[in-house]
């Protein structure tokens, strides 16, 4: 029981983790077009 309570809670750290890069990398290119196309339109 204990074993896979530490497997579940792993599993879910790691698709956390990669969730939260996910939202990051989204964010940033999203930033970035934002700030392109306001570059390009000045």
């Amino acid at each position: 029981m204990a074993a896979g309570l530490a497997r579940f809670i792993e599993t879910l750290s790691l698709h956390a983790a990669v969730f939260g890069v996910g939202i990051v990398a989204g964010a940033a290119l999203m930033l970035v077009s934002v700030v392109s196309r306001s570059a390009v339109g000045d």
